[in-house]
């Protein structure tokens, strides 16, 4: 039993996992290797849902686990204010390209994903040629096709409007200094 929950993340079943911790939100769970697993797995997961539990454990739960939960906590707190940033930075300025691009490389699949939808709304058409290659390179099938999809929706997308012509300064006759 104690290694359902580390199967649960193995097996990227958020749902369940989900309603687990939603139903342990405000209790304490007796140490064991189960609930180890279970914090291991929310970790995997990167589940804000598990939040609410984990700080109910780093209150009243296993003094000799506070660090292990204070770290959880730390860690998926950490990952999603990175999403975050990650996905305002897909309305900024094209100044953002550059802190985006490293991302792109990121071990982290969610990170990635996150990373290339930012990449994609700010570089349009010209991260296409990055994209690209990112697709050509990427081993993970769900990754590859949020690439594909990212690379679709931009080619699909109308071109940016030509920049207006610029209006020649009148010619200045030479009796205009005088």
């Amino acid at each position: 039993m104690w290694l359902s929950a580390q199967a649960l993340a193995n097996g990227r079943h958020r749902r369940a996992l989900v309603r687990i911790v939603a139903g342990l939100a405000g209790r304490t769970v007796p140490p064991s290797p189960w609930s180890r697993n279970l914090r291991l797995a929310c970790i995997t997961l990167r589940l804000d849902e598990a939040l609410p539990w984990l700080l109910t454990e780093l209150k009243g739960g296993d003094p000799e686990a506070a660090d292990e939960v204070a770290q959880a906590i730390d860690t998926i707190q950490a990952h999603h204010a990175r999403i975050a940033r990650l996905e305002a930075r897909a309305t900024a300025t094209r100044d953002a390209r550059a802190d985006v691009e490293p991302m792109l490389d990121d071990p982290d699949p969610d990170l990635r994903v996150a990373a290339i939808l930012s990449y994609g709304a700010i570089a349009g058409r010209d991260g296409l040629p990055r994209l690209l290659r990112l697709a050509k390179d990427e081993k993970d099938p769900g990754i590859r096709r949020t690439i594909v999809e990212t690379i679709d929706r931009i080619a699909k997308s109308p071109p940016p409007p030509a920049a207006p012509p610029a209006t020649p300064e009148p010619a200045k006759s030479p009796d205009d200094g005088k």
